[in-house]
């Protein structure tokens, strides 16, 4: 089932199955759909794991709490990686001489660069914690499905994505380029 709204290409990009799928540069407006659009497509998601995964309903009590916590942390840290990528971003447009920026910004570029490291590394062990609580419910085959489930559903979403990239004409994201 595919869905063509935008919409739902938006919540995507910011981050619903993390931004790991999609190494997006940063964008200006990340305020994101409306929450109510967001709640609707992980309620589709959710109903479409119940169907896939054939989960009974103890199994669904356990796992959905879980399943909306990864969700909701990929989420934030997706918002806090766009953050650290602005502020990176400002700082180099702040440069007057790339081949030569001084000391002082090298040194809040590299703080820059750590901090946006630092926000990856402890975002991965908390995803890799949170999803290994969330896998605790579920029986081998469950699993087995879970994970053929979201491959599918990230390559579903790429291709939405590419639709409405062809259906615009470009990119549809990015930095924010003058004309010269």
């Amino acid at each position: 089932m595919k869905f063509k709204p935008v919409f739902f290409v938006i919540f995507f990009l910011m981050g619903v199955w993390g931004s790991s799928v999609l190494a997006q540069p940063p964008v200006d407006d990340m305020s994101g759909p409306p929450d109510n659009h967001r709640e609707r497509l992980r309620q589709w998601v959710q109903f479409r794991l119940v169907q896939e995964l054939d989960m009974s309903e103890e199994q669904s009590l356990k796992f959905f709490p879980r399943f909306n916590a990864l969700d909701d942390h990929r989420q934030e840290t997706h918002k806090q990686k766009q953050q650290k990528l602005r502020e990176l971003h400002n700082l180099l447009s702040t440069i007057v001489d790339p081949d030569q920026p001084g000391e002082d910004m090298e040194r809040q570029i590299i703080t820059a660069l750590e901090e946006l490291d630092t926000l990856e590394q402890e975002a991965l062990k908390k995803r890799n914690e949170l999803r290994a609580e969330m896998m605790e419910v579920l029986t081998p085959v469950q699993k087995a499905k879970y994970v053929i489930f979201e491959a599918r559903f990230e390559r579903e979403i790429r291709e939405m994505i590419q639709d409405v990239r062809r259906h615009r004409g470009g990119r549809g994201h990015g930095y924010n380029r003058t004309q010269d």
